[in-house]
């Protein structure tokens, strides 16, 4: 069988607000450039995407040097 690479890449930026000690904002901007096969014969093509994403959390302190964070994000700009 034939087979099939690709190379994807990204970045991405973000901030986070603290708006108590225990729960913060976030904002954040994500670039994915993936390549996907277009049919069956190995060829390729390349999609570049941008996400917004908002949303916000909780930390929970670990120690003095350490935190847990768990956030939820909305994709703001998704067709």
């Amino acid at each position: 069988p034939e087979s099939l690479s690709t190379n994807d890449y990204g970045g991405s930026l973000f901030a986070r607000f603290r708006l108590t000690p225990r729960f913060f904002a976030e904002a954040a901007w994500e670039y994915q450039s993936l390549e996907y096969a277009t049919d069956f014969s190995g060829s390729t093509d390349r999609g570049d995407w941008n996400s917004l994403l908002v949303g916000g959390g909780v930390v929970q302190p670990m120690g003095p040097a350490a935190a847990f964070y768990v956030s939820a994000l909305y994709r703001g700009n998704h067709d």
